[in-house]
């Protein structure tokens, strides 16, 4: 964004003070490359008379109707940077303009995506999901990565039975997990049955518990079924299984995150914290984009949890780079005044692990975010 002379980051000039005019050139070019028949990439320039706005638009690696996606951002992030910014605006301010702005062209393109059956459905007729799974029936060392377009073809095309007896049929392990993690892309709570029951194979497990998080945005109906499943597997003895199982349980809020939080109490006392479970710690209170997207845990929550992961750092039954990393995922999630204050009490601790991810902290909060 390329703010023009009395614009919305500069004062409009007062009467009789001279100011310097200048005029921006701006050109625009994108190129196809060797291995794409169409490009996704948008790229475009809006001027406004009091504002320019440059964007770029990257596509989405070959997924369906890319190009479309791609040119929608580059007319939605226009439209509300005109209605939302504003000459007295400045600093901050303009920044969280500029993030809702990207927020709210990823929310009109998801629902585009939903209620529009050409993006949707495109290309995933029913002949074209059967030779995709034709080809996966193959079982060879193309099946890994087949399997996650061959899935969302086939349940875009309505042939989840056939789908489902192509995967069982694979000996290959990394390529059916790809398969069922697919399955709820585009399947939705059709495919949720499978997964119940493939979960319980434990070569299958983690990868049926990472399938809801392909979905976007849960309804009602999808977290009264997934959460309950997911926090089930909290309590697993594998750590892979219990995080994945935690990341599933943060995106169903409210009573789901204390039970992870008490899960993470209970493993701590009986030593029994390490990775990968260790890192979910770091999603409850974790803000995409500040006063934007909001965070998983509410505020009593977030208090505990932090409170919880500097437990973890000083606990030295916990392996020095787990507590080294608690420590980091505090300022990870809360970059703030409190969270300065608590690195500079570690940067000097004697463990090099948490001295170290304090310094790094510390280094971020206060060249990046300038706290002092």
């Amino acid at each position: 964004m390329i703010p023009r002379v009395g614009g919305p980051d500069r004062p409009r000039p007062r009467s009789g003070v001279g100011t310097m005019a200048f005029t921006l050139n701006i050109g625009k070019c994108s190129l196809l490359g060797n291995y794409r028949e169409n490009n996704e990439d948008s790229l475009d320039v809006k001027q406004f008379p009091d504002l320019t706005v440059s964007v770029v638009a990257d596509g989405m690696g070959g997924q369906a109707a890319g190009e479309i996606a791609s040119r929608r951002s580059i007319e939605i992030i226009p439209r509300e940077l005109r209605k939302n910014l504003t000459p007295n605006l400045a600093g901050e301010a303009v920044k969280t303009v500029i993030r809702r702005s990207i927020v709210q062209a990823n929310e009109e393109i998801m629902a585009m995506g939903a209620l529009d059956k050409d993006m949707k459905k495109a290309n995933a007729t029913k002949p074209v999901a059967n030779a995709f799974l034709d080809a996966l029936a193959k079982d060879d060392s193309y099946a890994v990565r087949l399997a996650t377009p061959a899935t969302n073809l086939a349940m875009l095309a309505g042939v989840k039975d056939r789908l489902i007896k192509v995967t069982d049929g694979l000996a290959n392990t990394p390529a059916r997990n790809n398969s069922y993690r697919a399955f709820m892309e585009f399947g939705r709570l059709d495919g949720f049955d499978k997964l119940k029951e493939v979960a319980k194979n434990k070569d299958f497990t983690v990868a049926a518990l990472a399938a809801p998080r392909n979905m976007y945005e849960w309804t009602g109906p999808e977290k009264a079924a997934i959460c309950p499943w997911a926090k089930s597997f909290l309590g697993e003895a594998a750590l892979p299984v219990a995080a994945e199982a935690g990341y599933d349980v943060i995106k169903c809020k409210g009573e789901y995150v204390d039970a992870l939080l008490d899960e993470g109490e209970k493993r701590l006392k009986n030593k029994q914290f390490d990775e990968p479970f260790a890192m979910v710690f770091r999603e409850v209170c974790f803000e995409f984009i500040s006063g934007v997207t909001g965070q998983a845990g509410r505020d009593p929550q977030c208090k505990r949890n932090y409170e919880f992961l500097e437990k973890v750092t000083n606990d030295e039954s916990v392996k020095p780079e787990v507590r080294g990393r608690s420590l980091w995922n505090i300022y990870y999630q809360r970059r703030d005044k409190e969270s300065l204050a608590l690195m500079r009490k570690y940067e000097k601790h004697k463990n090099p692990e948490i001295s170290k991810r304090a310094k790094e902290a510390i280094q971020s909060l206060t060249t990046t975010y300038k706290l002092k």
